[in-house]
């Protein structure tokens, strides 16, 4: 499934941080890691725009920028060659990867060398360079994540390489809500754990409903029966997931948990070693275009282990 993988690079270390996640996952499935960095014209334009308005930090209005930040695209491009030549001569495993210098708007560029490579995974840092600009993780992942047809993993900036550097058991974390689009993310996450000979954790989360918020403690009763009830219901859905599924020789682990899962599964994987969650983009909760779930993108932002979102299928 993952043969051909592609990551995106742009000269920060937050980005490169994507680079050992792909290689733990190429060498499993014996595939292969490509490298690629845009030149996006814009950025020239962005840079003077930023000095003009002070960016210099005591400029004033009329600043240009230095002159070393003023490069022609000639420039930009073989300075992008050399830190790409770079790049695979300080990691021994990219030694014969290729690598390739994209000339446009990145995530579009990005997107369409994996397709034109025939890719089946993209791996990426969620704040490289754009980061500075767009908050929490940058506008490319942002924008790659929503349009993507192929899954996407994305690596934390708080993550910690050596943790799936090494040859640990990847422990795969899948949350599952019920619907075929969520288990979306299983199927994805089945050859992975079948090449890795990891297991996969199905988690379902009960919510309590916030109308039970303040509820007098004699009137708890009821609402902890409802609770075992839920529970219970959960329990047998995640045992006829794993039943489904036990013809794929992998062992899949239900779990289920008490809370919400927009803020529990990127705490729940704090005490996982070597976690990797996979979800799609939206389950129950999605809404079709461009958005992401409201759970998918609560992990994404709060996750210190890397997350594969899987395009989720139409039910």
């Amino acid at each position: 499934m993952f043969q051909k993988i592609i990551v995106p690079l742009d000269g920060s270390d937050l980005s490169e941080r994507a680079l050992p996640v792909a290689l733990r996952i190429s060498e499993a499935a014996g595939g292969e890691v490509s490298i690629c960095s845009a030149i996006d014209p814009k950025d020239q334009a962005t840079i003077s725009a930023y000095w003009a308005l002070g960016g210099d930090m005591g400029g004033g209005i009329a600043a240009l920028p230095p002159e070393d930040l003023v490069k022609s695209e000639a420039q930009r491009k073989s300075e992008t060659e050399q830190y790409l030549a770079r790049i695979k001569r300080d990691n021994e495993a990219l030694a014969n990867a290729d690598s390739t210098v994209l000339t446009g708007d990145p995530s579009e560029k990005v997107l369409e060398f994996a397709q034109d490579q025939g890719a089946g995974l993209i791996v990426m840092g969620t704040r490289g360079r754009s980061g500075i600009l767009r908050g929490m993780f940058g506008s490319v992942t942002d924008r790659l994540l929503r349009t993507a047809d192929i899954p996407v993993v994305v690596v934390p900036p708080d993550y910690q390489p050596s943790s799936l550097a090494s040859r640990g058991t990847l422990n795969i974390v899948v949350p599952l809500d019920g619907s075929k689009r969520s288990e979306s993310a299983l199927i994805a996450a089945l050859p992975m754990a079948q090449k890795t000979g990891s297991t996969v954790r199905a988690l379902h989360f009960v919510q309590i409903e916030s109308r039970y918020a303040g509820t007098p403690f004699n009137e708890i009763a009821p609402i902890k029966a409802n609770i075992d009830d839920l529970t219970s219901l959960a329990s047998g859905y995640l045992e006829d997931v794993r039943k489904r599924y036990e013809d794929s020789g992998v062992t899949i682990q239900p779990e289920v948990l008490v809370g919400y899962p927009a803020s529990h599964i990127a705490e729940y994987v704090k005490g996982v070693p070597n976690a990797m969650v996979v979800m799609t983009s939206h389950g129950r909760s999605g809404i079709k275009r461009f958005l992401m779930g409201s759970v998918t993108d609560a992990t994404l932002r709060n996750s210190t282990a890397p997350v594969m979102v899987v395009p989720a299928i139409e039910e």
